[in-house]
């Protein structure tokens, strides 16, 4: 089943993790299939006249989750075993 999440800044929230942070542990702490992942809002910041930095604020996350047995219908000892 394909479905999409979306992390948005919350560092303001006390949440110290960037949208980034997060979207990387969820990937690496689940079993998906990354499908896209888009950014969908960004800061502009400009910590001094020379320089201009562009930070990800909204990042959402495309991803394929595999189903399990109970939404294909099969309930749980149904199956028949191979021996």
């Amino acid at each position: 089943m394909n479905r999409a999440r979306l992390f948005k800044d919350e560092r303001g929230l006390g949440n110290p993790l960037t949208p980034a942070e997060r979207v990387r542990n969820f990937i690496n702490n689940t079993s998906v299939d990354v499908i896209n992942v888009v950014i969908t809002s960004t800061k502009t910041l400009k910590p001094s006249s020379r320089e201009e930095w562009a930070l990800a604020d909204e990042i959402l996350l495309i991803y394929r989750e595999e189903e399990d047995e109970l939404e294909k219908g099969v309930l749980p000892g149904s199956r028949q075993s191979d021996s």
